[in-house]
């Protein structure tokens, strides 16, 4: 067994993994068959979208360029934060159920399910969600699917949600707001990036404060985590995702 393989059966068994294995985690969620995760990289995409394809439509770009993006957060000394959330999580959240909305090419679905959890993706854009398919069909990661064109986010079913780059691309925070807090359970945890692009931030926070949101805790400078209050968490009727 290799030193990661040994490692990642370390972190499923503990439910209080350390960053730095965390990231050296996140980096072989990248890497798959003995490559490297640069070479994996080349490979996943070659595969999925052989050439002559005469695919160069916007869910290829973007799939292309998240995995990219993915790939050069293994080279940083700093570790990405979402791995410094995972840890978090890991020590402050009970239940194991996890939704990635904006989920992309499923890097940090596989994180969580390699990390003990059992982990959906949801996304917007349906040739990105199936290219996120394919990486984790090879990497024989068992994860959930939701295609936020067609379908409809659950209800009071996750213990942690990650929203990532969401609040950025939306028309109506307060919609957002409630179709991702809609998806937790009573105490559930949502976490959030901080939304430069946008000049109404605070409005965000607002918006999570009246669906009965509280900021829990701050990754860094770039991550918030907000709890939802079991007495005031406003439950809502199943919509669809949040970009919508």
């Amino acid at each position: 067994m290799s030193i990661v393989q040994t490692l990642t059966h370390r972190i499923t068994r503990s439910r209080h993994a350390s960053v730095s294995s965390l990231h050296a985690l996140y980096a072989d969620c990248i890497a798959h068959d003995g490559l490297t995760p640069r070479d994996s990289v080349i490979d996943d995409l070659a595969t999925y979208y052989p050439i002559g394809s005469h695919d160069d439509g916007p869910g290829r770009l973007r799939a292309s360029a998240l995995l990219w993006h993915a790939y050069t957060m293994t080279r940083t000394a700093e570790p990405p934060s979402i791995v410094a959330a995972l840890a978090w999580l890991d020590r402050h959240c009970e239940g194991r159920r996890h939704l990635d909305v904006g989920s992309g090419v499923g890097v940090m679905t596989e994180l969580f399910v390699r990390s003990g959890w059992r982990s959906t993706l949801a996304e917007i854009t349906p040739e990105v969600l199936d290219f996120a398919r394919f990486r984790l069909g090879r990497r024989r990661i068992d994860a959930t699917f939701i295609n936020l064109c067609t379908e409809q986010l659950p209800v009071a079913q996750y213990d942690a949600i990650t929203a990532f780059e969401i609040f950025e691309h939306v028309h109506n925070v307060d919609d957002a707001a409630a179709a991702l807090c809609s998806g937790l359970r009573p105490g559930g945890f949502l976490v959030v990036d901080h939304i430069p692009l946008r000049e109404d931030a605070a409005g965000v926070a607002a918006a999570l404060a009246r669906m009965g949101m509280w900021k829990q805790a701050a990754i860094g400078t770039e991550v918030d985590i907000y709890r939802s209050d079991a007495e005031r968490l406003v439950t809502v009727p199943a919509q669809r995702g949040p970009s919508d």
